[in-house]
């Protein structure tokens, strides 16, 4: 591993350490390089990794979010999703839905002023999980070829994880900033 990258390894360390959510979610700004890392949902992908691995969390646009959600909708109802939820102040985990079939997933505004994501999942009898004042959509990308399996829901009052079984394809992002 070459000087420059060692660098940047330490300083994304530092960054981390100084500046993070709960030590759970980082943005790192490097020379031509954002990324997105959530070492505690996601430890396979650590710094001591090289920076360019395709682990890396992408962004979805605020203004882009109820669109994201219906290509979701198009795209993923059926497909398999699992649903875990991680409480910010307190790190509880609970596991929202395994296995489920996805319903939908929708963003719209509550009590008129509030944004909300609700993932509804498993049918009648199934999962319904409301994401209040949602602040980031990450997606993690799972393939070189820009497919990604896990999205994160950073909220107000923690974090929501979808993993989904097929993989969001990045075609279906077309249009959107990511």
């Amino acid at each position: 591993m070459g000087k420059m990258m060692t660098d940047d390894i330490a300083l994304l360390q530092e960054y981390a350490q100084s500046h993070s959510l709960n030590h759970q979610l980082s943005t790192i700004n490097l020379p031509s390089l954002v990324i997105h890392t959530d070492w505690r949902i996601f430890p396979e992908w650590k710094p001591i990794q090289p920076l360019n691995s395709f682990n890396q969390m992408k962004e979805i646009r605020t203004q882009d979010w109820s669109r994201f959600c219906q290509r979701l909708n198009e795209n993923e109802r059926g497909a398999t999703v699992d649903i875990h939820w991680i409480d910010r102040e307190t790190q509880a985990e609970k596991s929202i839905a395994r296995g489920a079939s996805l319903d939908e997933v929708s963003f719209s505004q509550r009590d008129g002023c509030s944004d909300q994501i609700v993932v509804r999942a498993g049918g009648e009898a199934g999962a319904r999980h409301e994401i209040v004042e949602p602040i980031h959509i990450l997606l993690r990308e799972s393939s070189k070829n820009g497919d990604f399996n896990a999205m994160t829901v950073e909220a107000e009052e923690g974090s929501t994880i979808l993993t989904f079984t097929p993989a969001i394809h990045a075609e279906w992002l077309e249009g959107m900033t990511v």
